[in-house]
């Protein structure tokens, strides 16, 4: 009895899934045909990663071109910050000497 009920479970998975991966097979078709370009697009860069082409050289590289100009206006900021927060606040004498304790 339990092994009918198993079966007819794996059925109805089997069935299932064969219905999603239709669904998904004409969802893609729909995608291909509606944006060519697009499809074309990720095929190209799903081909490049999965044959190895995005190695973590590579991977470090493209974060440092779309990262480097946001990176350095922050550096510049923080630099321009302190140097401000220096030349502005207290003498450097001040800063570095320890206050004496009166009696």
């Amino acid at each position: 009895m339990e092994e009918n009920r198993m079966e007819e479970d794996l059925e109805r998975i089997e069935n299932e899934l064969s219905d999603m991966a239709e669904r998904t097979r004409r969802a893609i078709e729909d995608f291909v045909i509606e944006q060519p370009h697009a499809a074309l697009a990720i095929a190209a860069a799903s081909g490049f990663v999965l044959g190895g082409g995005l190695t973590p050289r590579r991977l470090m590289r493209l974060g440092l071109l779309v990262a480097g100009p946001m990176l350095s206006r922050v550096a510049y900021t923080e630099a321009t910050r302190a140097l401000r927060e220096i030349f502005e606040g207290a003498p450097i004498e001040e800063a570095t000497t320890t206050p004496s304790v009166q009696s």
